[in-house]
């Protein structure tokens, strides 16, 4: 039997980035995202305060309901924004998993930038994110994605793809 990967991606599925950079710059990311704001937020330690995105208990669940079934893997796949804070990032973002309690649930792989998210891919991967270039550069490596908006069908892309 062979092994799938089902990838979560952290930003925009399980924590709500967009909101705490909200709640600090007054605008979002799209709107004032450049180097001196994302040196600040990072040196705050902001990534470890994260709230939890919408449907996260809802997808959490489920992803405990299916830890132990034979042949598959569930792991975050999330970027650390690039290469200048990519130590920085990914420890905050490790212990906002820790934090949350899900660690154990899912470890964490931290790649420097969204594009490497692709590398990862093949027939027998699943990418569950919110960015649709993502899904998209993923599916074209190989794999299979789906853009997340809601929890449910989050939930029922990854049950398509475990029950092929």
């Amino acid at each position: 039997m062979m092994t799938k990967v089902v990838y979560i991606d952290m930003d925009g599925v399980l924590c709500n980035f967009e909101s705490r950079w909200f709640e600090t710059f007054g605008e979002y990311p799209r709107q004032s995202f450049n180097k001196s704001n994302w040196t600040t937020f990072v040196s705050q330690g902001l990534f470890t305060e994260l709230d939890t995105f919408p449907g996260y208990q809802e997808l959490i669940d489920y992803l405990q309901s299916i830890k132990d079934r034979k042949g598959i893997r569930l792991l975050i796949l999330t970027s650390s924004g690039g290469f200048d804070f990519h130590g920085e990032v990914t420890g905050q973002k490790i212990a906002w998993l820790q934090r949350q309690g899900i660690w154990n649930l899912l470890h964490p792989i931290v790649v420097p930038g969204r594009r490497f998210k692709k590398h990862f891919a093949d027939p027998s991967s699943f990418l569950l994110d919110d960015h649709p270039e993502n899904c998209a550069q993923f599916i074209d490596a190989g794999g299979v994605a789906h853009e997340y908006k809601v929890a449910t069908d989050g939930i029922k892309a990854i049950e398509s793809f475990l029950s092929k």
